[in-house]
């Protein structure tokens, strides 16, 4: 059977928003960048100022052996 990806999650407030990426500022100043598709799963309302949630996992998009 094939293991699910380890599911994360990064919690700030919104500061630019598209209809493919979130933009988040933690708290700690970093700012995250997170990308989104119409398969994204979006409870309330977004928009720039709001604080949000989000849950990722990680996936690669490729591999090279050197």
């Amino acid at each position: 059977a094939a293991l699910a990806a380890k599911k994360y999650q990064v919690t700030g407030t919104i500061i630019s928003l598209t209809e493919k990426s979130i933009v988040v500022l933690k708290a700690d100043g970093d700012k995250w960048e997170i990308e989104r598709n119409e398969d994204t799963k979006v409870e309330g309302k977004l928009k720039v100022g709001n604080k949000v949630t989000i849950y990722y996992h990680m996936i690669a998009d490729s591999a090279e052996t050197k």
